[in-house]
């Protein structure tokens, strides 16, 4: 918005610097402001050529003011488009940031599952090495006559054995 402002600020001191500046512009009083009664033919032809002399000055900065208006409007123009490219890149930006959050959020989320995995099989590992000592401090066949039969003895090995999967 601050540029928006420049640029309005800008014409105005553009338009005021043209009326003080160029000749003719701005004046009420003029050398056509005559009054035509008892003026000769002559005389009234001098005061027509300084109303188009004076005209002649008028167009040509009413052209300069025109000039300068174009080039202010295309530079207002310019701008106001940098602005919308701008505004459309900090768009971008943001859209792609959320995208990025989202992507961290899952990513956040596999760590976590993974994290509970890995806390699952260190209990599953922990539990398979207590009961590995618990066997090698009992002799094979206190071992299988502690179970009551030996394919429970078998299968209570092989159920811990797959509950690290």
């Amino acid at each position: 918005m601050s540029l928006r402002i420049r640029a309005i600020f800008s014409v105005a001191i553009v338009l005021a610097l043209s009326v003080l500046l160029v000749p003719g512009v701005g004046r009420a009083q003029t050398s056509c402001d005559v009054n035509p009664d008892g003026k000769s033919n002559a005389e009234l032809e001098e005061v027509v050529a300084k109303c188009e002399a004076e005209i002649a000055v008028h167009k040509e900065g009413l052209k300069a003011v025109q000039r300068t208006a174009t080039t202010l409007e295309s530079g207002i123009k310019e701008l106001n488009y940098k602005i919308s490219q701008s505004e459309l890149e900090i768009k971008r930006r943001n859209l792609k940031i959320a995208q990025l959050r989202d992507e961290i959020f899952l990513k956040e989320s596999t760590v976590t599952e993974l994290l509970d995995k890995m806390e699952r099989i260190k209990e599953s590992l922990g539990e398979l090495v207590r009961e590995s000592n618990e066997l090698d401090e009992r002799s094979s066949v206190e071992a299988v006559l502690s179970v009551g039969d030996i394919s429970d003895f078998f299968i209570k090995g092989f159920s811990s054995f797959f509950n690290i999967y």
